[in-house]
Formats: C-alpha cells, structure tokens, sequence
C-alpha cells in the first residue's frame, strides 16, 4: 500500500504544478485584458471629456452669432435710415418737402417691420382683447362703458413675441 500512497501523492504531487502554472497563467492572461481593457476605458474617458468640450465650444460659438442672421436682416434698414437722414429736408423747406421725407421714413418703419417679421419677431394684439397676464402687463385700470372688465382698452407700450415666446409683454390699461 504504501506504493499506492507514494504514487497517488506523486501524481497530486505532479499535478499541482500543473494546476498553479495553469491558474497562473489565467492569472496572467486576466491582467493583461483588465489592462487592455482599463486602458480602453481611459481612452473612451478621454474621448468623451473632449467630445463634451467641442460641444460647450460649438454651443458658445452659435450663441455668440445666433443674432447674425437678424442682424444681417437689419442692417439694409440701418443703411436706408441713414440714408432719409442725409436726405433731410432744410428747415426752412416747405411742408410739402418735409411730407414726402416723413412718407420715406414711414417706409423706413415699415422696412424695418418686415425684417423683423422674417426673422418672427411679430408685435402682440392687444386692444379689445381679454387681459392675458402671459402677453399683457397691466399698469393702469379704469372704468369704461360698453367695456368687459379685464379687456385691454389702451396699448402704453408695444409687445412682442418671437414665434410662440414672449420678448417683452405689452403694457397696457385695462377695463375695471
């Protein structure tokens, strides 16, 4: 028996080297793709740290010269603005001349108006309407026959909207 035992312990004996030299080499073969793969994630990490910096920069950039178009749009308003100034009539002109220059400027506006229009800047109704406090600013009340109480009756300041968002509510007096 005691050959048995020696071979028996000589064969778990030959086959533990084996076994560790195996599971060493497991060992060995999981760092090496921990490694690869840690240093993909790093390279991933880097990568998106620098997609998210292109994309501040970009979104900084457009912001900066969002208004480029409008502008664009208003800058022929501007040149013909300047143009009815140099066009002024003298002060001693006849009313006839200063008639036709205030018909230019109305033209001016009315120039203006359509730039704005193009670029969906558009003026909010507000006379005879109910009070919407998201379009309206009250400032003044007063009492007026043949009027609803909370319709707007006086427009003291313009308002304006661009498409569906308010840039500015108008002011107005409304009915008590």
């Amino acid at each position: 028996m005691d050959e048995e035992n020696k071979e028996i312990e000589e064969g778990v004996g030959a086959s533990e080297p084996s076994g560790a030299a195996a599971a060493t080499d497991e060992l060995a073969v999981a760092r090496a793709e921990a490694a690869t793969n840690l240093e993909g994630w790093r390279r991933a990490m880097a990568d998106y740290a620098n997609l998210k910096r292109d994309g501040e920069m970009r979104m900084k950039e457009m912001g900066r010269y969002a208004s480029a178009g409008v502008v664009s749009a208003l800058l022929p308003v501007l040149d013909t603005f300047g143009k009815a100034f140099v066009a002024r009539p003298a002060e001693d002109a006849d009313v006839a001349s200063w008639k036709k220059w205030a018909e230019g400027i109305g033209h001016v506006k009315s120039q203006f108006e359509k730039a704005m229009e193009n670029a969906g800047v558009m003026p909010i109704d507000a006379v005879d309407v109910p009070f919407d406090p998201t379009m309206h600013e009250a400032v003044m009340q007063k009492a007026v026959e043949g009027k609803a109480s909370g319709t707007v009756i006086t427009v003291l300041e313009s308002g304006w909207k661009i498409y569906d968002r308010v840039l500015r509510p108008a002011k107005v007096e409304v009915a008590e």
